[in-house]
């Protein structure tokens, strides 16, 4: 749009269960629970580290 690209994306990998996890932390797991959708914000990825470091 108007010449503005985005830049690639860096992935990070976790280790197995730890979106789970993070949902079960949230109170959000569960058949009617859904996956967050893209955020501005650190938000979810602060609370995942803070998760990580437990």
């Amino acid at each position: 749009y108007k010449g503005i690209t985005l830049k690639e994306p860096t992935v990070h990998a976790l280790k197995p269960g730890t979106f789970f996890s993070w949902m079960r932390e949230r109170g959000k797991l569960g058949g009617q629970n859904k996956v967050p959708r893209l955020s501005n914000t650190r938000d979810y990825v602060d609370s995942i580290l803070e998760l990580i470091k437990k």
